[in-house]
């Protein structure tokens, strides 16, 4: 599809300035003309200028529209045929957590295809322990690779950790965030032996010997340890919103679903929004129970009220059904590759279930983690018996929310339609990557089933509302990158001639589009406000580098937002594609 902008002359322009205001009332604070604007909007996909007042469109048409729009105080922006397009929206981030990575704890990034040797990554671990992390009680963070250790005669295990960091604590993710390993201080410190279970849903692993082998497989094992982790302190959550707010914006980011919490970040969001210093729509669907730490967020819940604001809001909770195909905790249909293992819930179905009517009958929308086919068929089960409780049309209104949606039935498509339950798709994770050939050999068809991982194309023909998110921390920020691996099933800028994860599952870019924009809007329940420009929505939009209808596919990713707005003011401003924090 190619942009048809009706871009007025100089002489038009000037005519058009020349014309008489709008009625009483509708005269605008600003006009942008001669524009290529797509709006997301179905009944008026494209315009050429629009005209924004009290932080909200007014009209999206012609330019001799909207110059009537204009009076002796309007300011007059003239687009000069630059691409304009509404704020992206993400639909599943970890803002606090990356900063917190980032600045406080040990961090490396697994994102891009740059192989670390063991040694490689011990060094790393050992200059932050004695560097930055020289003060802490603990070395915790992310994330290591499993393809580090493959075929090395190297074991990624609590021996490996205790011969770099052997003074203190040591908890480092792995690349998906569903395994921690722990070194034996760690094991010392929280009285796991050999002799002790695993919380339920969760798994201690053991060696040859049947000792731990620092293996924390889910949230409940990884709690049963990091329960003991420090509290973190409330100026580092604070700097946190603030440093990864500023990120956001930068990739022209205005509204964001945060996919965790506590009361810190809560009084963090309120604080902003109060001091008018959030630049962003924040709905917060903290973890009922912290993944790592374990704390429960129900007291905090009770009390939300106090915490929202205009812009900030707490409508939804998150947890988990299964967790991840690493470690075979993704709860399947069939088993394992040569085994009888169907997987590991993370969550009791029946705890799950009551959860979810419990909190959809507190009017919270109850986001899950599904990895696994099976895990996805519950989750709906669950959705299912809460609309007998709370009635289809409360469940329906909620929007309950699938994270990830790696492996679906197909009959589940139309189960997930029938309750409106929002099917998030995870495009960091569609391309080709080294680690699925390790994948491949516990799945049970190989490679088909990674294959067939993340299938929105199906979710579109079944008239599923579908978004595409980021999961930052887990995978990049930039929703350009994700756009366009959406539409190529390819790493960012591959040519045709590369490999690709399923080119019969691409989408094309209004359909990419529209994840990160009106969908995302949907899964949000702010529709009526944000995702598309329209007129009364707010005026969250973003001038792009270059028309993404006309740049090569591969390139897609190498644009960036030139100026962002929010709420018609301007958020943050670009001269070339903003650096992501790693």
């Amino acid at each position: 599809m190619k942009a048809k902008p009706f871009l007025l002359s100089s002489l038009a322009l000037s005519l058009a300035l020349a014309t008489g205001s709008a009625s009483a009332g509708e005269n605008a604070d600003t006009v942008y003309v001669n524009g290529q604007v797509y709006t997301v909007n179905t009944d008026q996909a494209w315009a050429e200028a629009f005209a924004v007042k009290d932080g909200k469109f007014v009209k999206l048409g012609s330019s001799k529209e909207i110059m009537a729009f204009k009076d002796a105080d309007s300011k007059v922006v003239d687009l000069k045929g630059q691409f304009v397009m509404p704020g992206f929206i993400d639909a599943h981030t970890h803002p606090v957590r990356v900063k917190m990575v980032e600045n406080v704890f040990f961090n490396n990034s697994t994102a891009n295809l740059e192989h670390k040797t063991p040694e490689e990554f011990g060094k790393l671990l050992q200059e932050y322990a004695k560097g930055r992390g020289a003060d802490k009680e603990w070395i915790f963070g992310k994330a290591f690779s499993w393809s580090y250790f493959h075929n090395t005669g190297v074991t990624m295990d609590r021996h490996y950790l205790d011969k770099y960091i052997p003074d203190r604590p040591a908890a480092i993710e792995d690349e998906g965030g569903h395994v921690v390993v722990v070194n034996t201080r760690a094991l010392e410190l929280a009285g796991i032996t050999k002799d002790t279970k695993a919380a339920e849903g969760g798994k201690i692993l053991l060696d040859e010997k049947g000792e731990p082998n620092g293996h924390l497989v889910a949230g409940p094992a990884i709690q049963q340890v990091l329960k003991y982790h420090p509290a973190h302190r409330m100026k580092d959550v604070t700097e946190a919103a603030v440093e990864s707010m500023k990120e956001i914006n930068a990739f022209g980011i205005t509204s964001v679903k945060v996919m965790e919490g506590d009361r810190e970040q809560m009084q963090a969001y309120h604080d902003l929004d109060k001091a008018g210093k959030l630049t962003m729509d924040v709905n917060m669907h903290p973890y009922i129970n912290e993944f790592y730490f374990g704390k429960s967020i129900l007291p905090a819940l009770k009390e939300k009220h106090k915490y929202e604001t205009e812009r900030f809001r707490v409508d939804g909770v998150k947890t988990f059904i299964d967790s991840s195909p690493f470690g075979r905790a993704a709860a399947l249909h069939k088993p394992y590759a040569g085994s009888d293992d169907y997987g590991k819930l993370y969550t009791p179905y029946e705890r799950f279930k009551d959860e979810m009517i419990m909190y959809n009958g507190m009017g919270l929308a109850v986001t899950t983690h599904t990895v696994g086919d099976r895990g996805m068929s519950l989750v709906l089960k669950a959705m299912e018996e809460s609309a007998k409780v709370n009635g289809i049309e409360k469940v329906r209104e909620l929007r309950n929310h699938i994270a990830h949606c790696f492996m679906v039935e197909d009959q589940d498509f139309a189960r997930a339609k029938n309750v409106n339950a929002t099917m998030e798709f995870s495009p960091g994770f569609w391309t080709p990557m080294p680690v699925y050939e390790m994948l491949a050999q516990d799945m049970p068809n190989g490679m088909e089933d990674i294959k067939n991982f993340f299938p929105i194309k199906k979710a579109i023909a079944e008239g599923n509302n579908y978004v595409a998110a980021s999961d930052w921390s887990q995978s990049p920020l930039d929703p350009l990158q994700h756009i366009e691996t959406l539409t190529t099933r390819r790493m960012p800028g591959a040519s045709e001639s590369e490999k690709s994860m399923n080119p019969d599952a691409v989408i094309p870019l209004e359909n990419a589009i529209r994840s990160y924009t009106l969908n995302a809007a949907v899964s949000l329940r702010l529709e009526d406000k944000v995702g598309s420009l329209e007129k009364g929505k707010k005026a969250n939009f973003q001038i792009m580098s270059n028309n993404l209808f006309e740049v090569p596919k591969n390139q897609v990713h190498a644009q960036y937002p030139t100026k962002v707005y929010y709420e018609g003011k301007l958020i943050a401003e670009n001269d070339r594609k903003p650096v992501e924090a790693s």
